[in-house]
């Protein structure tokens, strides 16, 4: 019992560092080392593992756990998140990667863009890099973007269950977490994108969003709260290789843009595009050089 009392009796000073750590959701081996790293300090004695920590924690209703499995391990051996105040279902699978953030249809949801009740979370684990990806010094070719987009969209294999819900956590590319944006309250704390970058994600990966209707649809719900130009501004510091200013201009044209921003969006456009991945049969818009699917 005097284990356990000692541990009890340090809680106010271990709800404070929990304070300071910033996030209010950890994996099993994140939690490990935020108990290894504060042990001493809280005067525990050596005698105090990690898994009577836990314990008392989740007795005591400190802490919570949530089953989380993976799907690309052979026999999906369960491991945990653990939350503490809260049960927001974001910011407990934050606590998945605490530098991620939520974007997509997360994100679009998030933004109140959509009416879809979704299963799957979109986390977005940004690649690490000193620089943003640059274009290759030699020009792409027009056969080079019909053979990628002829091709349905790539999609991520790490994906996760919690409960009935997926998590897709994809491997985005370094941007320096431009347009990320934090939610903290009392009871929820976790990272997403803002509603530029967003729609540019959408307008990039469209497999994420549900397809091309929802991310017309979400176009059409921002176009009153959007800034135009920092969505501009955030597509020239993205710098793609591809040019995906004639989908975006294609959208903000079908949401009901004014002619005034649509013209901003005129950039070069040397190439024909396309709007999506593995059209089957497609139109060709030719203000925006652009072939979308038939109907659309």
């Amino acid at each position: 019992m005097a284990k356990i009392s000692k541990i009890l009796l340090q809680i106010s000073r271990i709800e404070q560092d929990l304070e300071k750590a910033g996030v209010k959701s950890f994996t099993r081996y994140s939690f490990s080392r935020f108990f290894s790293a504060h042990k001493n300090e809280w005067e525990l004695p050596k005698s105090a593992t990690f898994y009577r920590f836990l314990k008392i924690l989740s007795d005591n209703q400190i802490i919570t756990k949530s089953v989380i499995f993976s799907e690309n391990e052979d026999g999906r051996l369960p491991d945990y998140l653990y939350a503490w105040k809260t049960d927001d279902i974001w910011t407990i699978i934050q606590g998945l990667k605490h530098d991620a953030y939520f974007s997509h249809l997360s994100a679009v949801v998030l933004h109140d863009l959509t009416n879809q009740i979704p299963k799957t979370f979109y986390l977005n684990n940004e690649r690490t890099s000193v620089v943003l990806k640059s274009k290759s010094a030699a020009p792409i070719q027009q056969s080079a973007i019909d053979r990628a987009f002829l091709k349905e969209q790539r999609r991520s294999e790490r994906s996760y269950r919690i409960n009935s819900q997926k998590i897709l956590l994809l491997n985005g590319q370094f941007t320096n977490r431009l347009g990320v944006i934090k939610t903290k309250t009392a009871s929820a704390e976790f990272n997403y994108t803002d509603l530029e970058r967003t729609l540019i994600d959408i307008t990039v990966r469209p497999g994420y969003a549900g397809g091309v209707f929802d991310v017309l649809e979400a176009y059409k719900k921002a176009l009153p709260d959007m800034d135009i130009p920092k969505l501009i501004k955030y597509l020239k510091a993205l710098n793609y290789v591809y040019p995906y200013h004639q989908a975006i201009g294609f959208y903000l044209e079908k949401a009901g843009c004014a002619e005034s921003y649509l013209r901003k969006l005129e950039l070069p456009m040397k190439y024909d595009f396309y709007l999506t991945y593995g059209i089957r049969k497609k139109e060709y818009a030719e203000r925006w050089k652009l072939y979308y699917p038939k109907g659309f």
